[in-house]
């Protein structure tokens, strides 16, 4: 079982490899753990949104994952030391901070994930991520600082217009830009296709791609699709730069019955 950081995830990403994951929203280990099974690379644990679970809840997620053998990213709800810190000792690979909004904010998440000298991350031997005892610490902490993955989500104006600020911070890893908040800041909620939501998309590719960072977005998940056309949609933002892709457990599993119950209705 992987309690210290799985490495090359964070890497293969760096090298525009393709890495998929799901959002499990739910709170579901049986969810976290049959992605898990699926193959898929990583999952997100939300603790912003979904069913807004604890720190604790969210390491059953974990264990869940972690049994098939695949880490757990955490959306914490904000940019604190506490629950970064929980979910990390808990056994994440990963944070993910909403409402990003300057250089400074970027940097107190990478300082909440580090262990100094690069951030202020407290030491224990006595958490999950090192079996409770302290056998795998030493394993762990030379390695954490390497491998956890700091991933920042910019989704309003003021964030757009310090985007270069924050993709430049040392230690940040993951730009994701939050379309849904950013859309509504803009006073064009889910207009997905208007001209300014599609520029601040490339805009977050671009500085990512400037600044070294792995772009994040998540992905369409219609069950009515076929697999051709699937492949060619996931390509396609291969081909943009997304090297992370993610897809929501709720709206699979609502869209997968929805379809399951057409078909019995024809």
């Amino acid at each position: 079982m992987p309690f210290h950081p799985k490495r090359g995830l964070k890497q293969a990403m760096k090298n525009g490899e393709l890495r998929t994951g799901l959002f499990v929203g739910s709170s579901s280990p049986q969810v976290a753990e049959a992605a898990a099974l699926a193959g898929l690379d990583y999952i997100i644990v939300d603790l912003e949104h979904g069913d807004r679970t604890d720190v604790a809840s969210a390491a059953e997620l974990i264990r869940a994952a972690e049994i098939a053998g695949t880490p757990a990213i955490v959306r914490v709800p904000g940019n604190n030391v506490d629950d970064i810190a929980g979910v990390l000792d808990h056994g994440a690979i990963g944070i993910c901070v909403p409402h990003v909004r300057t250089r400074e904010d970027a940097e107190r998440a990478v300082s909440y994930a580090r262990y100094a000298p690069v951030g202020v991350r407290a030491m224990s031997p006595y958490v999950r991520a090192a079996k409770y005892v302290g056998a795998g610490w030493d394993e762990y902490w030379q390695t954490a600082n390497e491998e956890i993955i700091v991933m920042v989500i910019v989704e309003d104006r003021i964030a757009m217009r310090n985007l270069d600020e924050i993709a430049s911070v040392p230690g940040l890893d993951v730009i994701w830009i939050g379309v849904g908040d950013l859309s509504q800041d803009l006073g064009m909620p889910f207009q997905m296709g208007d001209p300014a939501m599609v520029d601040s998309v490339q805009r977050g590719l671009d500085a990512a791609k400037r600044n070294g960072v792995i772009s994040f977005t998540t992905a369409p998940a219609s069950p009515v699709i076929d697999r051709e056309t699937r492949s060619a949609q996931i390509r396609n933002l291969h081909d943009q730069g997304f090297a992370m892709l993610a897809w929501v457990d709720t709206p699979m599993i609502t869209a997968s019955i929805a379809e399951l119950k057409a078909a019995v209705d024809v």
